[in-house]
């Protein structure tokens, strides 16, 4: 105890709150081995330096006239030092170090679908052409590679899985598909797809990886940290009960995952590849009701609608169901107000407006080197 004393001091001292959530983690592994007069002593060594600790960062922040939009990180200020203030409440409330971690065991229920474990291997190689103005996502017999082009090297990676491709021959596969020599040494990644039943538990409240991880398909990783915090600002709580605004959160939370599952597993369930049994499972595959609805819905009618989510539009939807093979059986006869001539005139203007305007851009290339090349080390 007299140890932790000395380092909340230095902490404190520092006003170090990366240094003081590290002696969090200690304090509560120490937790459950003292009497409960030295849990209360601890609790108030805590208690005090989170106070001190996050209130200086609040004053600084207001302090620094140079940040320019300082009301938003003095926000930001009061939410950590709200969240910090609820966590000393959660260890306080603990009247043993099992309830304690039996509120993150609670938290920690995975929901798992597309049985898709896979594993992902990545590494960097040199640049040996102009960069393209997009990311290849190519299709091999176990998954799918991608190669997304920087201006001096070239981010690779294979996605695979282990049921129907060894780690060995995985990294044959991509090594031996590469447009330069390599800059890295490969990084392996193991991982199952799935998410939190519970994304926010009481009061802890999982973002990002931590709530749960999609097939990397869509690169969608970012995109849902940033619907996740701006979730949380809208909802975050300044006391009184909880309950509705976590439920609330966990709803859109299991709408945004599970609409972006059906978009990535539409890929691999409409593949025509029967060339392996990695796509022969996941074309066959059991698919969710939600999937199945609109793919029928679509292939009876031609009707699509953007989802609740608003990640991918409209057109994201129709390019990957008529791209791979699904041609609405009816469409909409609004269509029909035009002549067909008429209609072919206006896709016609439509189409050489579009190829004029290209014409005139600047080569990819050209932009990068004007607008925002990369600076020499």
């Amino acid at each position: 105890l007299s140890f932790v004393k000395k380092k909340i001091y230095s902490s404190r001292n520092h006003k170090s709150i990366s240094a003081f959530k590290d002696l969090v983690i200690i304090s509560t592994r120490l937790y459950p081995y003292i009497n409960q007069k030295y849990k209360n002593i601890l609790i108030d060594y805590l208690a005090i330096s989170f106070r001190e600790i996050i209130s200086f960062y609040s004053i600084s922040v207001i302090k620094n006239d140079e940040k320019k939009n300082y009301e938003i990180e003095i926000i930001f200020a009061e939410i950590n030092y709200w969240s910090l203030i609820q966590l000393i409440k959660v260890i306080t409330d603990a009247k043993d170090y099992k309830n304690f971690n039996k509120l993150f065991d609670e938290v920690n229920q995975i929901t798992s679908w597309f049985d898709l474990r896979e594993s992902k291997t990545e590494f960097q190689t040199k640049a040996v052409e102009e960069p393209r103005p997009y990311t290849q996502a190519m299709a091999h017999s176990a998954g799918w590679q991608w190669r997304i082009p920087l201006q001096n090297r070239i981010g690779n990676g294979i996605v695979y899985s282990s049921k129907f491709l060894s780690d060995d021959d995985a990294r044959s596969t991509l090594m031996g598909n590469l447009t330069g020599e390599p800059l890295t040494e490969p990084r392996q990644l193991r991982f199952t797809t799935g998410r939190r039943e519970k994304a926010w538990h009481k009061n802890c409240v999982a973002v990002g990886l931590s709530s749960g991880f999609l097939e990397p398909l869509e690169s969608t990783s970012i995109h849902l940290v940033t619907t996740a915090l701006l979730r949380l600002m809208k909802m975050f709580p300044f006391g009184g009960n909880t309950a509705l605004l976590a439920e609330q959160y966990n709803r859109e939370v299991k709408l945004e995952a599970e609409t972006i599952r059906d978009f990535i597993i539409l890929h691999y369930h409409l593949t025509e590849r029967d060339d392996s049994q990695f796509w022969d499972h996941y074309r066959t595959m059991e698919i969710p009701e939600s999937l199945a609805h609109r793919m029928a819905l679509f292939k009876e009618n031609g009707y699509v609608w953007l989802d609740d989510v608003g990640l991918f539009r409209v057109d994201s939807w129709v390019q990957v169901m008529m791209g791979q093979g699904i041609m609405p059986e009816q469409h909409h006869k609004g269509s029909c107000v035009i002549p067909t001539e008429g209609l072919k005139e206006q896709m016609t203007a439509l189409r050489n407006r579009v190829a004029n305007s290209v014409a005139q851009l600047p080569q990819h290339s050209d932009f990068i080197k004007n607008y925002c090349p990369a600076q020499s080390d």
